[in-house]
């Protein structure tokens, strides 16, 4: 389960991910963003660090 911690709602993730894979499709939820997002910006500051090295 998901909640939003605005208005309170639960979003029964699971369930619809099953549903979504069922279907052949891909699911994508903010929390999956936030982290490839974190991951793009950690793998920029290495390059730009190993840049500076050379």
């Amino acid at each position: 389960m998901h909640a939003n911690n605005k208005i309170g709602t639960l979003q029964p993730v699971a369930e619809i991910a099953s549903i979504v894979k069922a279907h052949g499709a891909l699911l994508t939820t903010e929390e999956e963003i936030d982290r490839a997002a974190k991951a793009l910006a950690a793998a920029f500051a290495s390059a730009r660090e190993s840049k500076k090295e050379l």
